[in-house]
């Protein structure tokens, strides 16, 4: 089988994965909360640990409180300018 060099074609921009940024966990100072409805409680704790995951130096706790789960930033890195730029750009109205 051959192959056909070309040179004229440009690369197409990385987007990277689309993780989930429906909750505001980079924009977080350590101590502060966010409290997420019942129906939801799951999505959120699976969400964190993720965040958490994939973020080197960033912990979160996860408790019941009343009719939902509070997820508080109990870690955050040294250097959160470290924080890909692609994430901090999805963040918006957060």
């Amino acid at each position: 089988m051959k192959y056909l060099i070309e040179s004229s074609v440009a690369v197409p921009e990385f987007r990277g994965r689309a993780w989930n940024t429906v909750y505001p966990f980079a924009s977080m100072a350590v101590g502060e909360s966010i409290l997420v409805e019942h129906g939801k409680s799951e999505s959120v704790v699976r969400a964190a640990q993720g965040f958490a995951k994939r973020h080197r130096g960033w912990k979160f706790t996860c408790r019941k409180d009343g009719g939902g789960m509070r997820v508080w930033c109990v870690q955050k890195p040294a250097k959160c300018d470290e924080l890909p730029l692609r994430l901090v750009n999805r963040l918006g109205n957060w």
